[in-house]
């Protein structure tokens, strides 16, 4: 049995996310958060803790509009593309 993954990402990060699906459907059943079956009476939040309650394994994709606070500081997460 194929493993289940869940994909979480911003929706600017939906391409990156739709990539990594593409090159694991043929190893696992990939989810991508925008593909969950939301249901009407429950949040949005308490359907994507479902969605990956119900998956083996999880990835996130952060981009450069992502922004962590970590300790007091606030930096942009994701890769640029600038080393």
């Amino acid at each position: 049995m194929k493993p289940r993954i869940f994909i979480g990402s911003s929706v600017e990060g939906l391409p990156i996310a739709k990539a990594i699906q593409t090159n694991l459907q043929h190893y696992a059943f990939v989810e991508i958060w925008s593909q969950t079956n939301f249901e009407l009476s429950a949040t949005t939040l308490n359907s994507l803790i479902e969605s990956a309650k119900n998956s083996n394994f999880a990835i996130f994709v952060f981009t450069p509009d992502d922004t962590l606070n970590i300790r007091d500081n606030s930096v942009k997460a994701g890769y640029s593309g600038a080393c």
